[in-house]
């Protein structure tokens, strides 16, 4: 997969001073991907709401109990690799990283631009 680049999706449209106006219906309609859209979003942002799924063990603190399969969210902040790809900085102590490893459910990361 090439490296993401939001800012060559674009296209321009230029007119000269003899030229009529341009009439919007001759533009192109571009059409980004769902993936596309994602990345531009991601890439316009460097924080969001990391979501992981509620696996308690044993070990668990008791606000956790009986909340199994409930997301679980916090704060997190990322970068993008050159794939535009977001990498997460996650503490080895987290409940984020402990529901990851011991429930193997997967993990979603909401962000707004």
């Amino acid at each position: 997969t090439p490296p993401f680049h939001p800012h060559r999706l674009s296209s321009t449209v230029s007119s000269t001073s003899n030229s009529s106006p341009i009439n919007s219906d001759a533009l192109p309609n571009f059409k980004l991907t769902l993936t596309e859209k994602a990345k531009t979003v991601t890439s316009t942002s460097t924080s969001g709401t990391l979501c992981t799924l509620v696996t308690p063990s044993p070990t668990s603190p008791p606000s956790v109990h009986g909340i199994s399969g409930f997301p679980f969210g916090s704060h997190c902040d990322y970068v993008l690799d050159a794939f535009g790809r977001p990498v997460l900085l996650m503490n080895s102590d987290s409940q984020h990283t402990r529901f990851v490893e011991e429930g193997g459910g997967g993990v979603t990361l909401f962000t707004q631009a």
